[in-house]
């Protein structure tokens, strides 16, 4: 229903044109509550004011495709997209107080609205708010729609901010952080109002958060900005390493689907060895000195993805792109004439981490790739996974039962147990406020250094 293409946002400036977003690809259909989660700064906002309409000044949309429907959107003329964002689109705020006007009724806010994008008498008009007012959850609604903002609640004031948003019957939603100014429990009333309108109106939502627990609690599908760090934690026999040999096709699931962008994932029997998420998909595993084959040179191994792909046929560039990626890893020159043998394990998972990424990933599997190397190592491991995360705008799926290492690694956190996924929330949120009882037994039982 709501389809963008390569889209790039572009801010310009006396120091030039900085991109806000760029490369962003997002497929909404009907009914659908579709997730958009990222850290203040992302561009979350940005995605949605691009595709409402209301980007600040100066920003411009520098490139990319916006239809909603069959309509093009970046094709319309100002008058055609003032009506269709009242109208097909519309738009839910975080702060609902400056969304609503303090100086009218809630009646003379909802009848002006319906009454601009309809063709009803004032009666109708009033009898349609009070009805909204009804569905989004409103008591004595007949009455209260005579008040102004300011008496309501900030989630009551929210609810009217949602019906005004339905009252055109629209087709998308935009929601920028609907939740975020509410308190816990409010924010579970207007999530599960979100998922009733989306359910049985058949309006589709992009829900645009932070909070990625918001997002597993509503969202049908995610759009985990790239270039983030995703942790896996649970106890041995929870089913981690099975998640990560599904993700990347070492063995088949048995039902459900999984996708790598908007394009669906199939299972490990339908790829072939050259099938894109082969390649787009990498793997560190725990054990560095079994995953590097000990008959091969250093600089064998490092160049071997980089010729199987086809991305360097030259054997001398190939040589000399090998030999750069174990610089950036830290290794000496030398060590591409050498074999895994001769190197500790911290320096043979550095290896390991150099060859996945001459694979040019989008998306790196760490199954615990440290848990067999001292402390001291272990830090160093951990900092060059994150520097080299940075530095290629890696996604990483980063598992481990060490909840300490996650919660240094990771930007979000989900928990496994008995191969069900029980919480799901950014790291800080997890630790200081777990939710789920495996969560609290896990934490419970990870060592802390004691306190003077």
């Amino acid at each position: 229903m709501l389809v963008i293409k390569d889209l790039a946002v572009k801010f310009p400036s006396r120091f030039g044109n900085f991109t806000a977003i760029e490369d962003v690809d997002m497929v909404i259909r009907p009914g659908e509550i579709h997730g958009l989660v990222g850290e203040s700064g992302a561009g979350k906002s940005t995605v949605g004011a691009a595709v409402i309409g209301l980007l600040s000044s100066p920003g411009y949309i520098a490139g990319g495709e916006i239809t909603l429907g069959d309509t093009d959107l970046r094709a319309l003329t100002p008058a055609e997209a003032h009506a269709v964002r009242g109208d097909r689109i519309l738009m839910i705020f975080q702060d609902p107080q400056t969304s609503l006007n303090p100086l009218m009724t809630i009646e003379d806010q909802l009848i002006e609205t319906i009454q601009a994008h309809s063709d009803v008498t004032h009666a109708e008009a009033l009898k349609r708010a009070v009805d909204l007012l009804e569905e989004i959850g409103m008591k004595d609604a007949a009455k209260r729609i005579k008040a102004f903002p300011h008496p309501f609640s900030g989630g009551m004031r929210q609810r009217v901010v949602i019906a005004l948003a339905i009252c055109t019957d629209p087709e998308l939603i935009i929601a920028d952080e609907p939740t975020t100014a509410l308190d816990v429990s409010v924010q579970s009333q207007v999530l599960d109002l979100i998922k009733r309108l989306a359910r049985d109106r058949d309006i589709a939502f992009m829900l645009i958060t932070h909070d990625i627990g918001v997002i597993a609690q509503v969202a049908h599908r995610v759009t985990v900005r790239p270039g983030t760090i995703m942790g896996l934690v649970g106890e041995n026999g929870s089913g981690k390493s099975t998640l990560a040999k599904a993700i990347t096709g070492l063995v088949s699931p048995a039902s459900g689907e999984m996708r790598l962008g908007d394009a669906e994932l199939p299972n490990g029997k339908a790829r072939s060895r050259h099938h894109p998420p082969r390649q787009l998909i990498q793997m560190v595993f725990q054990d560095p000195y079994s995953s590097l084959n000990s008959r091969h040179r250093i600089g064998d191994i490092l160049e071997e993805p980089l010729w199987f792909y086809g991305f360097v046929p030259d054997k001398a560039q190939r040589r000399r792109l090998a030999a750069a990626m174990l610089e950036l890893g830290g290794m000496a020159p030398d060590a591409i004439d050498k074999y895994p043998h001769q190197f500790s394990g911290g320096q043979r998972q550095r290896i390991a981490v150099a060859r996945a990424l001459l694979a040019r990933p989008r998306f790196l599997i760490c199954d615990e790739p440290t848990s067999a190397l001292d402390v001291s190592i272990q830090a160093e491991i951990l900092n060059l996974l994150k520097d080299l995360q940075s530095t290629f705008g890696l996604s990483i799926l980063f598992i481990s039962h060490n909840l300490a290492v996650v919660r240094q690694m990771a930007d979000d956190t989900a928990v496994l147990r008995g191969g069900r996924i029980e919480e799901v929330s950014s790291t800080e949120s997890l630790y200081e406020n777990p939710q789920a009882d495996d969560t609290r037994s896990l934490l419970a039982l990870t060592p802390v250094m004691p306190q003077d």
